[in-house]
């Protein structure tokens, strides 16, 4: 049963974790009935659709059938943009990227909405700049915060080389490809955000050495 349903360039309407998977995750550009080239990426919700399939769960109730919640709108470019500008403040920086980290944790949309917005370079620019700004605990540097999001992005190696400076970040980006080649899809954003953790520590120390 469809719990959100959305509608594709072509018209027809998928669920849309399913469609989600079938674009972002697995790469397609054909809908998966018509066969057709989807045009653009926006998944249109189909909102008279939901409302049909919310009415029927409630009037089946006593059936044992729950009714499921409202979606939650996908987050849209505009917010993307209004982040990365308030993340152009020291002050609110910090805050705002943990904002996007967590906003493509969320889906595979997300994340295109994210990479389309710019961001990659805004992050990389982050990573690039010998000044980084901590949190109130002194855990995660806005660096890490930065990694963290371009791993989850998941860009190809060529152009994680290409925004991120490998001459003075090397020692970051290698545990990241390598952990992306090697780690399975469902434990990859743990294991990236310990690899990052664990490249701040060992830049770190590097630096106290000398």
């Amino acid at each position: 049963m469809m719990k959100d349903p959305v509608t594709i360039s072509t018209g027809i309407t998928y669920d849309r974790e399913n469609i989600e998977k079938w674009i972002f995750s697995a790469k397609n550009n054909t809908c998966p009935v018509t066969k057709q080239s989807i045009t653009g990426i926006e998944l249109i919700p189909n909102v008279t659709l939901r409302r049909l399939i919310q009415s029927w769960c409630t009037l089946n109730a006593s059936n044992g059938i729950e009714r499921f919640p409202t979606p939650k709108p996908p987050v849209s470019k505009t917010q993307i943009m209004k982040l990365l500008k308030e993340a152009k403040s020291p002050d609110m920086q910090m805050k705002s990227l943990k904002t996007l980290r967590s906003i493509a944790s969320e889906n595979d949309a997300n994340k295109c909405s994210i990479e389309s917005a710019g961001a990659a370079e805004f992050l990389a620019s982050i990573i690039n700049n010998p000044n980084e700004v901590w949190d109130e605990e002194g855990f995660r540097s806005t660096k890490e915060e930065a990694l963290s999001i371009l791993y989850q992005l998941k860009l190809s190696e060529n152009g994680l080389r290409h925004r991120v400076d490998p001459k003075r970040h090397s020692q970051t980006i290698n545990p990241i490809v390598v952990h992306s080649q090697r780690v399975p899809w469902h434990r990859k954003v743990p294991y990236a955000e310990a690899s990052v953790a664990a490249c701040g520590a060992a830049d770190e120390a590097t630096s106290e050495k000398f």
